[in-house]
């Protein structure tokens, strides 16, 4: 699917897929990592293991256990969304995990694939419970979940999550229909 960004450039969203290069990805996760944003990676990955984790991905969405989607500006990855099933008796709950790349932060793109992802889930995963977790301190991320309807917190776990040493509270959403 094509979508315009409110800044006109043009991004592809595609699922999860085998014609994705491994490399794109890893270009896109060690590009967040050098960022040093709040996501729970903290050590630059190499090609193997990029490989190694599409492979489980693709395997998790054959098993569905999980949906993804990517976000494609030419052929860089800009942006990557999941949505996991829980095991065992957690199962009727769904995880998901948002990351979009800095320059692209802020157009709109957020808020068309976390639609799309919960739409995504809801076909497949069939799940009871949709929820995410974000880090307290990340207010334009609070802000678009809000906005798509994960307003329920449901738990709040004080100093759990260490960036630029200093310990944040993290918060797990619940998305609430409307």
């Amino acid at each position: 699917m094509r979508v315009t960004l409110k800044d006109g450039r043009v991004i592809c969203i595609v699922p999860f897929n085998p014609q994705i290069p491994a490399r794109e990805f890893l270009k896109f996760i060690n590009r967040l990592i050098d960022e040093d944003i709040y996501i729970m990676h903290n050590k630059r990955y190499v090609l193997s293991q990029e490989i190694k984790w599409k492979r489980d991905k693709l395997e998790a969405i054959k098993k569905n256990n999980c949906v993804g989607l990517a976000a494609l500006h030419g052929r860089r990855v800009i942006a990557s969304l999941e949505a996991r099933r829980e095991p065992g008796n957690l199962s009727d709950n769904v995880s998901c995990g948002v990351a979009i790349a800095k320059d692209f932060r802020g157009f709109g793109l957020g808020e068309k694939m976390l639609r799309m992802l919960i739409s995504l889930a809801k076909e497949k995963l069939q799940p009871k419970n949709i929820y995410l977790t974000v880090i307290a301190d990340n207010k334009p991320a609070i802000a678009l979940y809000n906005k798509v309807g994960f307003i329920k917190i449901i738990g709040r776990y004080p100093k759990w999550f260490r960036h630029k040493g200093k310990y944040l509270d993290s918060l797990t959403l619940l998305l609430v229909e409307k």
